[in-house]
């Protein structure tokens, strides 16, 4: 009868593992991968192989299989303004904002894994950021005003975007915990780290 339950339980289990994740980075206006893909954005087949690779079970703890470590990303938070001069001359265009510039450090998971993803406390939840190795420096982000002040030359036939550019790092796979030989949490998670945050100025030619 054990048997039996703890078999339901890990079917119902598997059934609920829907690939989707919610995240801050996941807000950015584009996001470009080196390589490699995001958690919500790799296949169902490659899911459940990953998955796989955490399914044999273990007297305690937790069982990890990353999918991809650290790789680079860049992205496009914000567009500030974009400027077309359509006409035949050219002429200076002023532009005065102010905006948050925030350090992040975002998780999202699936399947029955927790994370808590508050701004000052971003972690994974029954000891997963100790078994994932994660330093307690990325879990808090900061964030601070920036005032820009630009004084731009738009010529004939030029587009004039400023936007907010980052670079960080994506690091995913699959988890499970065992107590005792049960599995008591099973799915993927993934953490995104900002390595740098700066205005981007960019003149194009249409």
């Amino acid at each position: 009868m054990k048997w039996m339950l703890t078999t339901v339980l890990s079917i119902l289990l598997s059934i609920s593992l829907s690939i989707q994740t919610q995240a801050n980075y996941q807000n950015f206006e584009s996001m470009t991968m080196i390589d490699g893909t995001l958690l919500s954005e790799i296949d169902e087949k490659d899911y459940q192989e990953a998955l796989n690779k955490v399914s044999k079970r273990k007297f305690w703890g937790w069982k990890i299989h990353y999918i991809h470590e650290r790789i680079k990303v860049s992205y496009i938070k914000e567009t500030l303004f974009s400027y077309y001069n359509d006409g035949k001359t050219p002429f200076e265009y002023e532009y005065q904002a102010t905006y948050d510039q925030t350090a992040t450090f975002s998780i999202s998971a699936t399947g029955s894994i927790d994370y808590s993803n508050k701004d000052d406390a971003k972690q994974f939840k029954n000891k997963l950021d100790a078994a994932l190795r994660i330093s307690s420096d990325y879990k808090t982000s900061q964030s601070k005003k920036e005032t820009i002040q630009l004084k731009i030359d738009v010529d004939p036939g030029t587009q004039v975007d400023l936007f907010i550019y980052g670079e960080g790092y994506i690091t995913n796979g699959t988890a499970a915990r065992y107590v005792f030989f049960f599995r008591t949490h099973f799915g993927g998670f993934e953490w995104f780290e900002v390595s740098t945050e700066y205005q981007r100025l960019e003149k194009i030619k249409i």
